[in-house]
């Protein structure tokens, strides 16, 4: 068959294949190379045949080309890099404009604060306890203590 010549396969896998209904003919007993390139493709991605996959497809006018699945897959490969790399520009950019921090860095200023916060808070018992001793007056007691905590967070940060 000519089209086992065109496709570079042996004659016996393409007659092996129109045997079993994986190639169809047509009225006069030949294969359409477009028909048979459509329905190898659909069998070798259900069945798949090493020696078939690796060789080129055909256009109508029978001409070779490179297999289109390699090209597409390549293609996308490309694509998926050259946006890594402008993102990767992009927040190159940002960082270098001051949009953007650094994680370790906000996390070491949070725990900064959330400790000086907590020490400001604690240390108001020891302040506050002076100012406390001996008050009997319970709205007295109640404003020195607020006064305090308000004291010890307008202090936290500076």
């Amino acid at each position: 068959m000519a089209y086992a010549k065109f496709r570079g396969v042996s004659y016996e896998l393409i007659r092996r294949y129109c045997k079993q209904g994986r190639l169809t003919k047509d009225k006069n007993g030949k294969l359409d190379p477009v028909v048979a390139d459509k329905e190898l493709q659909d069998n070798l991605a259900i069945n798949g045949n090493a020696k078939l996959a690796k060789k080129s497809t055909t256009k109508a006018t029978g001409e070779k080309v490179a297999d289109v699945n390699h090209t597409v897959e390549f293609n996308k490969a490309k694509a998926r890099r050259e946006k890594s790399k402008a993102d990767l520009a992009e927040l190159e950019y940002k960082e270098r404009a001051g949009l953007l921090i650094a994680v370790k860095a906000v996390e070491k200023e949070a725990e900064d604060l959330y400790r000086s916060f907590r020490d400001k808070v604690l240390n108001v018992v020891i302040r506050a306890s002076k100012k406390l001793l001996g008050e009997t007056d319970e709205f007295r007691f109640r404003k020195i203590l607020k006064a305090e905590i308000e004291n010890a967070i307008r202090k936290v940060g500076k």
